[in-house]
């Protein structure tokens, strides 16, 4: 369900948020319809943890539902999704987030370094090797072992709490006038 939810809430929202404003599109219809559509993947995958309570995952419920083979293919086509997913937020990563911050950070305060940086890592080499970088480092935390993983994880999910959080608190706190000016 978390790779169902999550990832797929990821991957909807970049492009729904990429692609809505260059072609037109509505972004509220968009994510009203990955809500619904994935509301209904949730309740399905409910109804067969509740009814296969002990057994595996995808493959388990495809394979005793429908077919053993349409299981295998889904499976390696899952697999392979989460191979793509990884590259594309790989991708993403770097020239949406790294690049657009050492560009913001370079203009702020005045250093040609770090646009000279932000211009770099645009650069497809450098998003290859970046994003083989992220994956290489991300693969590290699976391949360790499971509870090293959650660990991790759970790490993770504190530190991005606390960080949304406290840009929450920021919102509240700053006045208008004040958010106004800053954005400027």
């Amino acid at each position: 369900i978390y790779v169902m939810t999550v990832m797929g809430f990821q991957f909807t929202f970049y492009y729904i948020a990429s692609l809505a404003p260059l072609i037109g599109g509505n972004l509220a219809f968009g994510f009203l319809i990955y809500a619904i559509a994935s509301t209904v993947s949730i309740l399905v995958y409910y109804a067969f943890i509740s009814i296969m309570p002990r057994s595996g995952g995808d493959y388990v419920f495809t394979s005793r539902t429908l077919n053993p083979i349409i299981g295998f293919i889904g499976n390696i086509s899952l697999g392979i999704i989460l191979l793509l997913f990884a590259a594309i937020n790989g991708v993403t990563i770097e020239t949406t987030a790294l690049s657009t911050l050492f560009a913001y950070l370079g203009v702020t305060y005045n250093n040609p370094g770090l646009v000279q940086l932000a211009s770099t890592i645009s650069q497809p080499v450098w998003i290859i090797t970046l994003g083989l970088i992220w994956i290489i480092g991300s693969s590290i935390f699976a391949l360790r072992s499971t509870r090293f993983y959650l660990k991790v994880q759970n790490y993770m999910f504190v530190i991005v709490m606390i960080g949304a959080l406290s840009m929450i608190v920021a919102l509240i706190l700053t006045p208008h006038v004040g958010f106004v000016n800053a954005f400027n």
